[in-house]
């Protein structure tokens, strides 16, 4: 009989795998979530998902989309707050509307300004 402590500790099967992959990115499960359904410690989920993607094209397809869509996201989420801070909707306004920090708009907001300063610099140079 295994102990618990051998139980958790034991090899993942191909359908675990399969299991762990789908609840991470068809799912959205973070390893936390993953490792409650499956019973094993978050660590050994952590684990094989990055030595699924990185052994495995399947896997890595998935993670490959799964991030690019996190950016696609980012960028959506930037430019509201921009058009948001453009029509002068305070900081706390964007941040609670978005939900997302405050300091988060505050940063967004930050590097926006400073890209447009260094474009503008740019082309004055260019016009001189």
């Amino acid at each position: 009989m295994l102990t618990d402590y051998n139980h958790k500790a034991r090899l993942f099967t191909d359908e675990e795998d399969i299991k762990i992959i789908n609840l991470k990115y068809i799912n959205g499960k973070k390893p936390k979530e993953i490792a409650e359904i499956i019973n094993r410690d978050e660590s050994q989920v952590s684990n094989r998902i990055d030595e699924i993607v990185s052994t495995n094209d399947w896997a890595k397809s998935l993670h490959i989309m799964h991030l690019e869509t996190k950016a696609r996201a980012k960028e959506l989420r930037d430019k509201k707050i921009i058009s948001m801070h453009r029509r002068g909707i305070l900081r706390k306004n964007i941040a609670s509307q978005l939900g997302v920090a405050r300091q988060t708009v505050t940063n967004v907001v930050k590097r926006w300004t400073y890209e447009n300063n260094l474009s503008e610099n740019i082309e004055r140079n260019e016009v001189k």
